[in-house]
């Protein structure tokens, strides 16, 4: 049994007390663990404990052996063996043979002879350090270290000297840098002098990049950071060549970080034929109050005597006031229609052709279900150069609330039991409000010239709703809406005689709009059980819910509302023309409704017995719906409606829907007319409109673990905070990815997956020309290998027999390195980009690209 002795004595105390020159344990096969902590001249304890422990008195040397540790300041320092010079307050530490076994070879001892073992180990402030022999003076807290290593994050540093200076700044003689884990890196960089300072940089002079131990990179001199976390820096750029601008250098710049709360990243790209794009980024965020982006862009370029200046501007930003005020805003403005086109390296952006800015500051009152919604908004379509603009969109809202709580709260009626219910109490009512100012600036085309219109009105909406059971089993509901508009501006009409033409013009004022309309609905569910003892099987179900609701709104074209203007021309004709054309809230209804809504929804579900336990599953369900109108004078019935949809896993889904006319077609005059089919042909009184086919399929490996694996699974995947922006949304959303070419994640967890999709879709508006569209949409993704990874994804048009689109990615897993290819073959933008890259953040910047296809600047 190992015994421990405690010894805390002075120095001088310590010396004399000592009886021999030597002190050490007799027992071999069982080395009992000695313990001592010594009280020196120092200004502090040294604690140091071995297997083995010798002290030479006369020159005041203690050797401590087998599994050595020294503990002073925070500092420790492990070894298989470790000598104290008390006189020089020098530590020295090395590794020993390893004797437990016969161990001739020379793993660990590049100089032969056997297997060393307790190679040193200093730790200080959670930084370590390794290597073939240290020295450490307490006094001056320096040191040295023959063959050292540490990590710092991602990285791996070694050197064949490392001298401690001082607590922060250490020299290296010989030293390398790399990422790569393995004994034998398959890249670093070297450099005979460096200095690091810890948490801070590293001077290095000169340094050469190797793969493989050989050299194919060189820089005279480098300062790189050494910090945790971000940190200011330089940003190097990317080299590459493009047909149409030459060679160039990509995103060389200065990423600067002067606060937790915000940082700015300056970056400029060099082209050899047209000159510079500058590029600025800064990032704000205040946790749980606000964080937003503001990214811009600046072209100076040149082509021979014509120079070009041109930019873009994106920004987003959100703040929480309080828990139930909150202000969004994001917004995008460019110089000219094509400068993505021109610029851009996504495929998305080039493709997006209108750009949105908006702004909106939301609040609530919980308690008394109101809301208050202030919107700034702006669209610009780049095509035709149109833009719509709201300043501002001013929105209130109070929340459905009963008619009763309503007349309490005034002092109308008194408060009694929440069971004593009164007829008003089943009335609901909301009410909604909104102010909008807004001016458009549009043309039909690029050639057109502009026209500019502009808009003030106020908008009421208010609706009141009764739902109450009749005869236990219908429920009836009914509601009334009432919407009232005020607006500054209507549209006058009269008939110019010599053109037969009809001018318009604006009135200025103050007028309003008056529409309403009410309607009553009932509805039922009625139940058919069918027993079954096969299977498994316990029972069928069909539920069928009929409902019937009836809608009244009165024609307000009828001229004796005053909305619409009568206008005869010279031929006779009658024009019924809204003077409140152009309205931002919507043009008034021309033709009264009142009429009949009349649907069927079937769903068949099935009852299973497994095990002990009954499970219920839906089938699928049978949709029928039409409308029939009373107040036309012909073709009163609207098309009957008709959809199947059935989902019987999880990764399966199918949906089948038709549209039916009650009326014939008339070829000659190539629209429908009002006979009835079933006049004509009682076996065949529908004429089918149209039909579209949806289904969908979605493999992956986890449809084949258990239940459990796959719910372990799903919790591991969903890792969205409530209340943030999915990672899918915030890639969209970042204003860096506007120029960069958009590339799926290198991700090596899923071993396999596919999502496959089939549309297809009948027209039959003319029976003459049904026109057809067949697609196939598939996506694929498979591990081949450890390393290896393949993903397709392509759109076929069936019916045309031709590929619309197809991306094709190869991503091998290089170890440290990482290689990615990316080949778009068909379409406008077909492209390849090969890139091979450093998979450690620290070093992401170090990659070789390749591009090739269609594009502008980018070269592809």
């Amino acid at each position: 049994m190992s015994r421990r002795i405690y010894i805390c004595v002075f120095l001088a105390t310590f010396l004399r007390t000592v009886p021999a020159a030597t002190q050490q344990a007799t027992e071999q096969d069982s080395l009992p663990n000695y313990h001592l902590t010594e009280q020196t001249d120092l200004d502090t304890l040294v604690e140091y404990h071995a297997q083995r422990i010798e002290t030479d008195v006369r020159t005041r040397t203690t050797y401590l052996v087998g599994n050595a540790v020294v503990l002073y300041k925070g500092m420790q320092l492990q070894a298989g063996k470790i000598t104290i010079q008390w006189n020089d307050n020098l530590l020295i530490a090395e590794a020993i043979p390893d004797t437990s076994a016969d161990s001739t070879g020379n793993n660990g001892n590049p100089e032969g002879g056997p297997q060393m073992i307790g190679y040193p180990v200093f730790v200080e402030g959670g930084q370590s350090m390794t290597g073939e022999k240290m020295f450490y003076n307490f006094k001056t807290r320096k040191g040295r270290v023959v063959r050292g290593r540490t990590t710092y994050e991602e990285g791996f540093y070694t050197g064949n000297q490392v001298k401690r200076v001082s607590d922060k700044v250490y020299y290296v003689k010989g030293g390398t840098f790399t990422t790569c884990d393995l004994p034998e890196p398959h890249f670093y960089f070297r450099s005979d002098k460096m200095k690091m300072i810890y948490q801070d940089k590293v001077l290095a002079r000169p340094i050469v990049m190797y793969i493989h131990h050989i050299p194919v990179a060189a820089l005279p001199y480098g300062i790189f950071p050494y910090r945790k976390g971000r940190h200011s820096g330089i940003l190097i750029p990317r080299y590459g060549q493009s047909a149409t601008q030459g060679r160039y250098l990509r995103g060389f710049g200065y990423y600067w970080a002067p606060s937790d709360y915000w940082d700015t990243k300056l970056e400029v790209d060099y082209y050899e034929k047209t000159g510079f794009v500058f590029h600025s980024t800064t990032r704000y965020a205040i946790r749980y109050l606000l964080r937003g982006t503001i990214s811009g862009s600046l072209v100076r370029q040149h082509y021979g005597e014509r120079k070009q200046r041109r930019w873009d501007v994106r920004f987003s930003h959100s703040q929480t006031f309080s828990p139930t005020m909150h202000l969004t805003a994001y917004g995008s403005f460019v110089s000219d229609a094509s400068f993505y086109r021109d610029f851009s390296a996504n495929r998305e952006q080039r493709l997006r052709r209108e750009i949105r800015s908006n702004a909106t500051l939301s609040k609530s009152w919980p308690a008394s279900k109101n809301s208050l919604t202030i919107n700034l908004s702006r669209s610009h379509m780049l095509d035709t150069d149109s833009k719509q603009e709201v300043f501002p969109q001013i929105s209130f809202r109070h929340g459905q609330e009963s008619l009763g709580d309503v007349l309490r709260y005034v002092g109308l009626r008194k408060r009694g039991p929440r069971r004593s219910r009164s007829w008003y109490d089943n009335i609901y009512f909301s009410y909604n409000s909104q102010l909008l100012n807004s001016r458009s600036i549009y043309r039909a085309s690029a050639n057109d010239t502009f026209r500019v219109s502009h808009f003030t009105g106020v908008r009421h909406s208010l609706t009141l709703s009764n739902n109450q059971r009749l005869f236990r089993y219908f429920n009836v509901n009914q509601s009334v809406s009432y919407t009232e508009v005020w607006q500054t501006s209507v549209t006058n009409y009269k008939l110019d005689t010599l053109t037969n033409r009809i001018v318009e013009r604006k009135e200025k004022g103050f007028f309003t709009r008056r529409i309403f309309q009410t309607s009553v609905g009932m509805n039922t569910k009625i139940y058919g059980f069918f027993p079954v003892s096969r299977w498994g099987i316990v029972a069928f179900r069909h539920v069928i819910s009929p409902s019937l609701s009836f809608t009244f709104r009165p024609d307000f074209s009828d001229p004796a509302f005053g909305y619409y203007q009568v206008i005869r021309d010279t031929t006779g004709r009658t024009y019924k023309k809204d003077r409140f054309k152009g309205s931002a809230f919507g043009s008034t209804p021309v033709g009264g409704t009142k009429g009949l809504s009349i649907s069927v929804r079937n769903l068949f579900q099935m009852k299973r017995l497994l095990g002990e336990k009954e499970k219920k599953m839906d089938l699928f369900s049978l949709d029928f719906s039409t409308f029939y109108n009373f107040m036309l004078d012909s073709m009163r019935l609207s098309p009957l409606r008709t959809s199947l949809r059935t989902s019987p896993s999880r990764v399966f889904n199918f949906t089948y829907s038709m549209t039916h006319s009650f009326y014939r077609y008339d070829p000659r005059l190539k629209k429908q007319v009002n006979q009835l089919l079933v006049k004509e042909n009682p076996l065949s009184p529908l004429r089918l409109l149209s039909l579209s086919l949806n289904a969908s399929l979605s493999l992956r490996h986890t449809m084949f673990q258990r239940k459990k694996a796959q719910k372990g699974a799903s919790a591991q995947q969903d890792t969205t905070v409530a209340g943030e922006l999915s990672a899918t949304d915030r890639q969209a959303l970042s204003p860096e990815n506007r120029f960069e070419v958009t590339t799926p994640s290198a991700s090596l967890s899923i071993p396999w997956e596919m999502n496959l999709s089939f549309r297809y879709s009948e027209n039959h508006y003319n029976p003459s020309r049904v026109t057809k569209t067949i697609w196939l949409d598939l996506k694929a993704r498979v591990k081949l290998t450890k390393n290896w990874r393949i993903s397709y994804q392509a759109r076929w048009d069936l019916h045309k027999r031709k590929v619309v689109a197809q991306d094709i990615s190869v991503y091998r897993d290089l170890h440290c390195w990482e290689a990615q290819f990316f080949w778009t073959p068909t379409g406008p933008y077909k492209r390849y980009y090969l890139k091979i890259n450093i998979k450690s953040s620290l070093l992401e910047s170090i990659k070789l690209e390749k591009r090739g296809g269609r594009t502008a600047i980018f070269g592809y």
